[in-house]
């Protein structure tokens, strides 16, 4: 009997001395938690000291030996204590489960595992039970940032903040949360206009479209949205006439609807609208009746109803309006006959003649 507790225990030591091993190789910091002291976390793992991983730390459960094997995959018992700490950790929570017969390692999810699992089980099966390799690492370390940024102090918060530092920081947490918690990109919509910093908003906006088909980023599995949630956070992209000329008076002067450029990306959250054509008509009528200072504090709320940088110009949001209702009118020639018919203040334009001789001589445009 004392042999085979022995033995027992020696699995465990040499499951830890593989995974702190396998762990400290690949550059990551290792750091034991007295074996004496049964807490439900055999180490803390930190990703890095320095650079964008440093902060992120999370504990580990390590696990040795074919106790732990079954035919469907790894398992590791769980009880109610044990299950009310890796529930309630302050960090996210792994598992690590040495197999002795293939000599790997394998990782799962602890916290979300015993959130899962029912309140009278008395295992648990390791998920997602994925090797760690080096070929794999990559999988975890995206696993393990995805989490820490789910257990930081709620970046909903830091939204709102005037640290135009901590802004840009939450809006990255969120997008990482956001993969799989819809409801944060879904805030970052709500509170889009909020960001009075211009270079705030255009990462907030090129954020959101990271829930869209956008031709121009540049896709990896790290900011790849499933096309179940981009959709419920696509549902959310509902525009008012105000708002679209607020965004329209907040984007530069030069080239919006170029490829590449912010507007592609505003364009990318704004066309899943199903409104967006009428949105469009509204923002062009009201643009010329609106008298100047409703235009300045209700309309587009330029300085100082808000942001120095905002365009005052009526022509810097009645022109992409136009150019977006002609890009996506079934007929632009019949379209653009509408608007002069309705709206012949157009003919003012500066780029009136241009946006014309286009249409005549190809029956659409093409903003892109």
């Amino acid at each position: 009997m004392h042999n085979s507790r022995g033995k027992s225990r020696q699995r465990e030591v040499d499951a830890v001395n593989k995974t702190r091993t396998f762990l400290e190789h690949n550059g990551l910091i290792y750091q034991d938690i007295d074996l004496r002291n049964d807490i439900g976390k055999d180490a803390i793992l930190d990703l890095a000291a320095d650079g964008s991983d440093a902060g992120l730390s999370v504990a580990l459960q390590i696990k040795g030996g074919r106790k732990y094997k079954q035919k469907a995959g790894r398992v590791i018992p769980i009880n109610a204590r044990l299950r009310r700490v890796w529930r309630n950790s302050s960090m996210p929570v792994y598992v690590i489960v040495h197999d002795p017969d293939d000599g790997e390692l394998y990782w799962g999810d602890l916290m979300t595992m015993a959130q899962n699992v029912s309140d009278t089980a008395k295992s648990v099966r390791v998920q997602p039970d994925d090797r760690l390799t080096p070929d794999g690492l990559e999988d975890f370390l995206d696993a393990v940032r995805l989490a820490c940024a789910k257990k930081r102090p709620d970046p909903i918060l830091n939204l709102v903040s005037k640290e135009r530092e901590l802004q840009q920081s939450a809006l990255f947490d969120c997008l990482m949360a956001g993969r799989s918690d819809p409801r944060y990109l879904m805030c970052v919509r709500r509170l889009l206009l909020c960001f009075e910093d211009q270079g705030t908003l255009y990462s907030a906006i090129h954020l959101l479209a990271h829930a869209t088909a956008h031709p121009d980023i540049f896709w990896h599995k790290g900011n790849h949205i499933s096309e179940e949630v981009s959709k419920e956070i696509r549902s959310s992209y509902r525009w008012t006439p105000n708002e679209i000329a607020q965004l329209l008076a907040r984007m530069p002067e030069e080239g919006i609807w170029s490829r590449g450029t912010i507007g592609q990306s505003l364009y990318m959250i704004l066309a899943p609208d199903p409104s967006l054509e009428w949105m469009l008509d509204r923002v062009i009528l009201e643009s010329y009746r609106a008298d100047a200072s409703t235009w300045k504090s209700t309309w587009i709320k330029a300085y100082p109803f808000g942001p120095k940088w905002v365009r005052e110009s009526r022509e810097a949001v009645i022109y992409p309006c136009l150019t977006l209702a002609l890009y996506m009118a079934d007929d632009a020639r019949e379209r653009f006959d509408e608007f002069m018919e309705r709206m012949p203040r157009i003919e003012g334009l500066s780029m009136f003649h241009e946006i014309r001789e286009i249409i005549d001589e190809f029956g659409f445009l093409d903003i892109f």
